[in-house]
């Protein structure tokens, strides 16, 4: 039994923790499918989608134009889910999110368990899968955050277990491929998570020297050997410049450079209370602090007994929870700093406050009834929002009317084709939605239009199609779009007729 680890003799207690446990499955999983699409989901759904019909894995595309905001990394993991059925489902795609949060969970359990023992392991693991943010809205939408917040965790986890135990070789080079995958999953945020938990634990331990060792080289020729094998692929199909900027421009836009000063002041001020409302109720754990004894115990972390060796368990455990601390410090400046940021960008910090958190509870109380008590009552409640909620929600919201539409739509066009004009604004639901349906995918027409097709058009292309003169455009239906109250058009051209009779070039 590791240092500190409460002593769980009560069979009461044990129960306590199975029946969380069991309750995840109902709380998580009922219902998953009933609302339909909603944020990122049907962006991911289409360049999926997509990327089956075409069978190009290496240049994602989105209504046939080149998709530039993410690596496909996440689009490669859904295509066995969205494949089998031969289009997407709600439920397929959140799939892949929900083995996520229990993989995130797992991990976030055995990184406890292997320092500070197997009962704060799953209270650990339980506090982060019922926090407001996951269990009210991230645990419902089939989003890559998850997933890469999985990664990214694994890396602080190898990064710190690196370094405790001066496993260098080991660390440099899975910590490095693990980055690989978040690059290939989101791109360049995932650069600023290696070098900033990298230096920060070298520095916090005295082993910065082991910046410029051989295994460190090592692990940034896999990052780039990985990395880069997508890229030499990518810069045979497409503009390879232009996808690294496109790249580089979604990490930068959440900055303050792009925000201004009024939007950054504002973010400095709310970013915590934010958090702490966004991650309740064991954001709350943060008042703990507020306690003398518990600030003592915090400095102790910071420093080693000299009466014990430096591998003693006392020891190794404090360094272990400074390190948690300093990760979480150093990478949650960036966000801090950023006025973009939103909650689900931050998901692979908040265990890093859980489990210091719990280190600080002493009352045998709180950790054996109290804490579980709570989880259980959290988990019956998003057993009640999945039946209760989520199904009404689910008829009432806007993405259901673009839902039926969409559908409606399907039907009207039948077996003809169906393009999109130019860069109508569509929204993503609608297109995911007529896709699924038709079973094929959409693609834009710029300027050569057919008599043969049918198409859609926001309003504004669709006015310029009528001011051409070249065509007769022959409305068929519309259908409402949830921003700024837009509406598509669809309709059929046919090719006017000058005076004597023919056909108007």
């Amino acid at each position: 039994m590791r240092l500190n680890e409460p002593r769980v003799a009560d069979p009461f207690t044990m129960w306590l923790l199975v029946a969380c446990i069991v309750l995840t499955v109902p709380a998580f999983m009922l219902n998953l499918g009933v609302m339909p699409y909603n944020s990122d989901e049907p962006t991911r759904a289409i360049v999926t989608m997509e990327m089956i019909h075409s069978g190009n894995y290496i240049t994602p595309t989105l209504t046939g134009e080149y998709y530039y905001n993410k690596p496909p990394l996440y689009n490669w993991i859904l295509v066995p889910f969205l494949a089998p059925s031969g289009g997407a489902t709600e439920w397929c795609l959140r799939l892949p999110m929900l083995i996520s949060l229990y993989g995130l969970a797992l991990s976030v359990f055995l990184f406890t368990r292997r320092w500070f023992g197997s009962y704060r392991g799953v209270l650990a693991a339980l506090l982060f899968m019922t926090c407001g943010r996951v269990l009210f809205w991230d645990s419902l939408l089939g989003l890559i955050d998850m997933l890469y917040s999985w990664v990214t965790f694994l890396g602080f986890v190898v990064v710190i277990n690196g370094v405790v135990e001066k496993q260098w070789r080991k660390m440099f080079l899975l910590s490095y491929f693990l980055a690989a995958a978040g690059f290939m999953l989101k791109g360049m945020p995932t650069v600023v998570f290696q070098g900033f938990t990298l230096i920060t634990v070298l520095l916090a331990t005295r082993n910065f020297r082991k910046f410029w060792s051989p295994w460190h080289g090592a692990g940034i020729a896999l990052f780039v050997l990985v990395t880069g094998a997508y890229l030499l692929a990518y810069s045979r199909e497409n503009s390879l410049q232009q996808y690294i900027e496109i790249l580089w421009d979604q990490s930068s836009q959440r900055t303050a450079v792009r925000k201004g000063f009024v939007d950054s002041l504002q973010h400095l001020v709310l970013f915590h209370p934010s958090m702490i409302y966004h991650f309740l109720p064991w954001s709350l754990g943060a008042l703990l602090l507020f306690s003398e004894s518990n600030r003592r115990k915090v400095s102790g972390w910071f420093r080693i007994t000299g009466s014990q060796p430096e591998n003693h368990e006392s020891n190794r455990q404090h360094l272990v929870l400074r390190l948690v601390v300093l990760v979480f410090c150093a990478n949650v400046l960036v966000y801090w700093f950023s006025p973009a940021t939103i909650p689900r960008y931050v998901l692979m910090l908040a265990p890093l406050t859980f489990i210091p958190a719990l280190m600080l509870v002493q009352k045998p109380k709180h950790l054996y009834i109290i804490i579980p008590s709570v989880v259980i009552f959290l988990l019956v409640l998003r057993i009640a929002v999945n039946l209760f909620y989520v199904p009404v929600r689910a008829e009432r919201i806007a993405e259901q009317r673009q839902k039926q539409d969409a559908i409606r739509i399907a039907e009207r066009v039948g077996d003809n084709p169906l393009h999109i004009v130019g860069k109508s604004w569509i929204d993503h639901v609608t297109i995911i939605y007529i896709m699924t349906e038709r079973g094929t995918p959409l693609k834009q027409d710029f300027g050569i239009y057919s008599t043969e097709r049918m198409y859609l058009a926001d309003e504004r292309r669709f006015e310029a199609m009528k001011r051409l003169g070249k065509y007769e455009v022959l409305p068929v239906d519309t259908t409402f779009i949830r921003h700024g109250n837009e509406t598509v058009y669809l309709f059929g051209i046919e090719k006017k007729e000058d005076t004597d009779g023919q056909p108007r070039m």
